[in-house]
């Protein structure tokens, strides 16, 4: 809940008065970020309840929701300390266990084989861009098959706008006009 008058956002406010819970005070950017916090609070003389997690624990003895506080968070691959964790890893082991994990996949448009994330199909940009382009005909079978049929049919056969269709022979016929 944003805080009037001050660059912050409270947990929750009871009867106008903001409640703070205070969880990782343990880890020194959490600490830092807090007193900044508190600071600007006692500043602008905002009324504040800061919860610390042995209240937390008391408050919730007698409740049937049960609670785990996890004073060290560290990462169950590298063992690093941080807060900042993705199911028990570290970001850097979690992105390169992410990585080796990818199974290896064929480009659709190309065969070759690659590992990346599960919905990709393409090796790469290239791939995907010429999946994107039109196995045109020749210039004299699309003149032959345009004088057979209307326009409209001979896009339908392409896979293609009619629209799209008009535009390329225009621009065949201007290119032809224009001395290189």
């Amino acid at each position: 809940m944003p805080v009037e008058g001050v660059d912050a956002v409270a947990d929750f406010c009871v009867n106008d008065e903001y409640v703070e819970i205070v969880g990782m005070i343990e880890f020194q950017r959490y600490r830092e970020r807090h007193e900044r916090k508190r600071f600007a609070y006692e500043s602008a003389g905002v009324r504040v309840r800061w919860v610390y997690p042995d209240e937390v624990e008391r408050l919730f003895a007698s409740s049937s929701t049960v609670l785990r506080f996890k004073a060290e968070r560290e990462c169950a691959e590298c063992g690093v300390e941080t807060y900042d964790l993705v199911k028990t890893l570290c970001r850097t082991c979690y992105m390169r266990r992410w990585h080796t994990s990818a199974a290896a996949r064929k480009c659709v448009q190309c065969g070759s084989a690659f590992r990346d994330a599960e919905t990709q199909r393409f090796c790469s940009r290239s791939c995907y861009w010429k999946s994107m382009e039109l196995d045109w005909p020749d210039c004299a079978t699309l003149d032959r098959l345009l004088s057979q049929k209307p326009i409209f049919a001979v896009a339908a056969d392409l896979g293609v706008r009619p629209s799209t269709l008009y535009l390329r022979r225009r621009r065949r016929r201007l290119r032809q006009r224009t001395p290189d």
